[in-house]
């Protein structure tokens, strides 16, 4: 039995790239996710955030629903872990956690594995350059809202090392929550190295 949870944006009463969160649910369990938010009285105003947590062996234990209000990340702090893997919304996320209290000064943690850029602790990344998008190929998790942004051509992926990240105009942090939006955007000098950490 693993126990897992999905975090879904409902917006204005509606919940949003469901078919996206489904396609990932059937990856590890039979749940069906729509015949349940179907059956919750969500707001009809407004954005929440509603969580779903499940087990691959009796499926949906229950969900939480939340006013959302979005965290501002602005500085980021890699971090070198060579042993995680996260490729799944687990519960436990306790690896997770323990890399984000190492953050410092910073609003969250970039982690590195194996030399290359996957995720911050919460959401996938994003880097621009040249006027384009891309995604690291080296994910711990394929969120909904990156895989979404791949199969519409918004974002392209490409393998992406550490000392790499100068080479990067804007950084974007992206999730079911946190839709592709530049506005949210912020310069890659606020993502702190290995290099210039010492």
């Amino acid at each position: 039995m693993c126990r897992l949870f999905e975090t879904i944006r409902v917006e204005n009463g509606k919940a949003v790239s469901l078919r996206w969160h489904q396609q990932r649910v059937e990856q590890i369990t039979s749940v069906e996710l729509a015949p349940y938010i179907e059956r919750l009285s969500l707001p009809s105003d407004g954005v929440y955030k509603l969580r779903i947590d499940y087990d691959t062996a009796s499926g949906i234990i229950g969900s939480t629903l939340q006013k959302y209000e979005e965290r501002r990340v602005k500085t980021l702090k890699a971090i070198r872990c060579d042993t995680i893997s996260y490729p799944f919304k687990y519960a436990d996320r306790q690896v997770l956690d323990g890399l984000r209290a190492r953050r410092g000064c910073c609003d969250d943690v970039l982690i590195i594995k194996n030399a290359h850029v996957t995720d911050v602790t919460y959401a996938n990344i994003l880097f621009s350059a040249g006027g384009r998008w891309f995604t690291p190929s080296t994910p711990l998790l394929k969120g909904t809202c990156r895989e979404k942004l791949l199969a519409e051509g918004v974002v392209t992926e490409r393998l992406i090392t550490e000392e790499e990240i100068c080479c990067y105009d804007n950084a974007m942090l992206i999730n079911a929550m946190l839709p592709f939006d530049e506005a949210r955007a912020f310069p890659v000098t606020g993502i702190t190295t290995s290099k210039h950490s010492g």
